[in-house]
């Protein structure tokens, strides 16, 4: 059988991407250190700017970086990425933050597919087992370790993932992969690019995949498999010399596996389905204004049968100008307003009240930089959101940037981000003594207050260094209070936390045929009661986040037709769900076997046989896979 996440589990518990980047390499990895630093981001600004100079904690993951590792999903991508905590829940689920408060549903994180933000508005976070894309036409993942609100909003608040895809143009003729192994016992996918005339390209593609279910720590079958098709479209034309437009669509399917018991007897599987369409257009005047406007329509159905089901429907229209002018004023300015509408289909176990609910928000923001020299820039931005919820709320930010020299740059960031109240927070009630919540209209806003330090260093043309430091204020955080009756406690902003921590990262470019990345990552969270408490759970939020993290990734050509592509990964205990400290290597072996066609044979896990990364007894497996791919010449 298949199984959904378990919602009472966690119940208890605009424009950018892709519009900006026609002028990258197909291949980054093709790149030297030097020009690879020179490659422009659009996260952190919402404008193009070099890697170098971005005044803010932020790592690039490459298309080729993915595949060469093997990667068959977002999250397991994401596990590349320094500065990230992505645990394996169980078969189905991710728990992905960072700077922690990670969780089944982390809620302190952005994530945005080509500019579509996809989050869901019913609890902040994302629904990992539904977010899939297909992995060869990523371009990159531009990943901000820290707050961002003052331009993406409320939920940016410990950082953002921007995954940008390639343009239709890049992505020609026919690609088509094939594999399986012991535990994703069969993938494949299939993607056609042509071209209507000189300026209309297209692309289309379909995708399936099927995982088998994990393993309990006594050999069990966890019975929480998954399988996914999934099949979308892109158009992309250039009206004119100044105009572009992009149209693109997706639609879902995915089966997940329930065991048989409690509110579901007969163990039925559940279907989780969703479709999207997106529609962008752009116009640049010149090199210095560009205006954009950005929709999209997102569907989704949820269900988890005799427990929780949803049905949701959000509309997005976002506005964004950039001008340009005296070569040291950058002003970028922009609105935009959401509706999201959901049906509840409430059970005896989970009640939301109202049953149907529709949630408006609407913002606007602006940012300015200021180039005071040559080698100094001053970046200040604001944004204002009225939400559903608690009206109003500002969340401002301040950036100083200073080249000391051609091979070094300091960067300071001030800012407030805020996470804002949602329907799991106001409307929620799991009558269950001892073991459920209540929401609270009164609930407010969680805020972080955040200072950051960041240094780059590039030591040669073949070696650089990035280190970014951060301290967090954070207020009136979520917690429950036995309030309302003693075994059904209510949702209350009863706790405040500080945490510390850095990032380091090198990369080393040993020969032309050899390249390495080094990094680090250290956290200290500490949580405390705001006020007199009967709450001894949320501080548990504190052994969830590992104190350490370091990783190695290393790729090496070992001919015209051989390469070898290995990471590893040490990821310390979490103390509060009985999680060891664990060591993980993955290694990829690929064989060009034809100029179109690549045998590649991945393992992952490869140092545990058997092992959990989060609280369930459901444990991550050894994992071996042959894989099969054609593609475009």
């Amino acid at each position: 059988m298949l199984r959904t996440p378990h919602i009472v589990l966690a119940l208890t518990a605009m424009v950018s991407g892709g519009a900006l980047h026609a002028d990258l390499p197909a291949d980054l990895t093709q790149l030297s250190l030097e020009d690879l630093l020179s490659i422009q981001v659009t996260s952190v600004s919402k404008q193009p700017e070099t890697l170098a100079t971005a005044a803010a904690s932020v790592h690039v993951l490459s298309g080729e970086d993915i595949r060469r590792s093997g990667s068959r999903s977002l999250p397991e991508a994401l596990r590349l990425v320094p500065g990230l905590h992505v645990a394996r829940i169980d078969g189905q689920r991710w728990a992905i933050s960072s700077h922690g408060f990670n969780g089944i549903y982390a809620d302190k994180l952005e994530v945005l597919i080509d500019g579509r933000s996809i989050y869901s508005p019913l609890f902040s976070g994302v629904f990992w087992d539904t977010q899939d894309i297909f992995m060869p036409d990523i371009d990159r993942i531009e990943v901000i370790r820290g707050p961002s609100a003052a331009l993406w909003g409320s939920n940016a608040v410990n950082g953002v993932i921007n995954i940008v895809t390639r343009q239709a143009a890049q992505t020609q003729g026919l690609l088509t992969y094939a594999g399986g192994g012991n535990v994703q016992t069969a993938f494949a996918g299939l993607r056609q690019g042509g071209e209507i005339d000189s300026r209309t390209h297209w692309r289309a593609y379909a995708k399936h995949w099927q995982r088998a279910a994990q393993r309990t720590e006594s050999g069990a079958d966890a019975e929480d498999g998954l399988q996914s098709l999934q099949a979308g479209l892109r158009l992309e034309r250039r009206l004119n010399a100044s105009e572009r437009l992009l149209l693109s669509g997706d639609g879902y399917t995915t089966r997940t596996e329930q065991p048989a018991g409690g509110a579901n007897p007969e163990g039925r599987d559940d279907d989780q389905n969703g479709a999207h369409l997106l529609a962008r257009w752009s116009r640049s005047r010149s090199a210095e204004s560009e205006l954009t406007a950005q929709f999209f329509w997102d569907h989704t159905e949820r269900t988890q049968t005799g427990v929780f089901g949803e049905k949701r429907d959000t509309w997005d229209l976002q506005i964004q100008q950039r001008l340009d002018w005296n070569h040291r004023h950058q002003l970028t300015l922009g609105a935009g307003y959401r509706i999201s509408k959901d049906e509840q289909s409430n059970s005896p176990l989970v009640i939301f009240t109202p049953d149907a609910r529709t949630i408006n928000n609407a913002n606007v923001f602006i940012s300015h930089r200021y180039q005071a020299s040559d080698a100094t820039a001053l970046i200040l931005g604001a944004r204002l959101e009225n939400n559903e919820f608690t009206g109003f709320d500002s969340q401002p930010s301040l950036k100083l940037s200073h080249r000391i020299n051609d091979r070094v740059f300091a960067w300071f960031a001030s800012s407030r981000a805020l996470r804002l109240p949602t329907r799991l927070d106001n409307d929620v009630l799991v009558p269950i003594p001892d073991f459920g919540i209540q929401g609270n209209r009164d609930f407010q806003p969680e805020s972080l207050l955040a200072n950051e330090l960041g240094l780059r260093w590039a030591l040669s043309p073949a070696l650089s260094f990035d280190l970014s430091g951060f301290y967090n204020q954070y207020g009136n955080l979520r917690g429950t209070e036995p309030l309302a009756a003693p075994e059904i406690p209510l949702i209350v902003n009863n706790h405040e936390a500080d945490s510390a921590g850095f990032d380091l990262s090198a990369r080393w470019e040993a020969s032309a045929q050899l390249r390495l990345h080094f990094a680090y990552s250290y956290l200290d969270l500490d949580l405390k009661p705001k006020g007199d408490t009967a709450d001894t759970q949320t501080e548990r939020a504190e052994g969830l986040a590992p104190r350490h993290q370091l990783w190695l990734r290393g790729h090496w050509q070992a001919g015209p037709r051989w390469s070898l592509a290995a990471h590893l990964r040490h990821v310390d205990g979490l103390p509060a769900a009985q999680v060891p400290a664990f060591t993980d290597l993955g290694l990829r072996l690929a064989w060009q076997f034809r100029p179109r066609l690549e045998i590649a044979l991945t393992g992952e896990n490869l140092l545990d046989g058997q092992r959990r990364e989060w609280e369930l007894d459901s444990e991550v497996e050894r994992g071996v896979y042959l894989e099969f791919s054609w593609r475009p010449e």
